[in-house]
């Protein structure tokens, strides 16, 4: 009876631990620093190389002077469906009164006060079943309270962390991007998310900065339609899901167009942005197939079809008014089943 005893205990024991191997986890793969410099003040602070970030806690650092500062932010999470999601943020600022030298802010990788500016990373470990699939998003968003030419610095995502950069963005603006992925043999998908900002203020003023870059990770099944880039004319919506019996169910609606106008719907392959004599705005995917339309007396078309669920779907739709010369945004449309 003891030694069963102390077999129990001992299986009890090593369950976390179990868990705690095969469950997802971020930590910081190179020193997360920041720096704010004036003169000769200087406020350097660091996360450490290989910290571990909690799910749900996440981790800040700063660096402030009396006129400038500078954050970098970690946050991730797994959610009850399978989700799981991560984001980096960088936000500051600089001021320089009259007749003060000039102040500058930023990241680092250096684990020391004996900082050199540059990028500092993250690395997401997800675990999951060696083949199967799953859904990659990520975007990019950040701006300035007045515009400002001493800012630069931005994001890159590698997905399986082998130096490939799936995307890059500028830290001040807006970018997108989404792609199916699978789990490697090992089961583990690693996924690093680098981040860089550097402000600068010489003359006698100052700006304030804000960014980010998120990203999500959906196992399968998982079906979804991404808006991107800009529409110079007509709407494209198309709504995605996935019915009881496993089909793909589409419903798109086309508004703004010319009334009773021909069209064209444009299925492709990549995202792209080409622009075309004679047509205002931009071409955003490449075309794999062209299918023609009418719109109504309002300039509308309305399309609701199922498709089986036999194969993956990673496709882009865009549609162009010939009429007017117009095309509308783009719809990334990823179907995992």
């Amino acid at each position: 009876m003891k030694n069963a005893s102390l077999y129990v205990c001992s299986l009890l024991l090593a369950a976390p631990l179990v868990a705690q191997t095969t469950a997802h986890s971020l930590k910081t793969l190179t020193p997360v620093g920041v720096y704010a410099k004036q003169g000769s003040r200087v406020d350097f602070n660091s996360i450490a190389a290989n910290t571990l970030v909690r799910p749900g806690g996440g981790s800040s650092v700063a660096a402030v002077l009396s006129n400038s500062h500078s954050t970098s932010m970690i946050n991730w999470q797994i959610h009850n469906d399978g989700v799981v999601t991560a984001s980096l943020g960088e936000q500051g600022g600089v001021a320089v009164r009259a007749n003060e030298p000039a102040a500058v802010v930023g990241t680092s990788a250096s684990p020391t006060s004996n900082f050199v500016q540059g990028p500092h990373a993250v690395l997401l470990s997800l675990r999951g079943r060696p083949g199967s699939s799953a859904l990659v998003e990520a975007w990019a968003t950040g701006g300035l309270n007045r515009s400002s030419r001493g800012i630069r610095g931005g994001y890159v995502l590698d997905v399986g962390n082998d130096r490939s950069a799936e995307f890059r963005a500028d830290l001040i603006g807006h970018a997108t991007t989404a792609f199916p992925v699978k789990f490697p043999a090992s089961g583990v998908l690693e996924v690093m998310l680098q981040s860089e900002a550097e402000a600068t203020q010489s003359d006698p003023g100052g700006f304030l900065y804000k960014s980010g870059m998120s990203f999500r990770f959906s196992p399968s099944p998982v079906a979804v339609a991404i808006n991107y880039g800009e529409s110079c004319g007509p709407k494209l919506a198309v709504k995605v899901g996935m019915t009881v019996s496993g089909d793909y169910l589409f419903g798109m609606s086309y508004t703004g167009g010319t009334p009773d106008g021909r069209n064209i719907l444009i299925l492709g392959d990549r995202r792209v942005s080409i622009q075309i004599p004679g047509v205002r705005c931009p071409l955003l995917t490449r075309p794999m197939v062209v299918v023609p339309f009418k719109s109504d007396s309002r300039g509308e078309s309305r399309w609701q079809f199922r498709v089986p669920a036999v194969a993956d779907i990673n496709a882009q739709i865009q549609a162009c008014d010939l009429a007017a010369a117009k095309a509308s945004n783009g719809v990334h449309v990823i179907c995992i089943k």
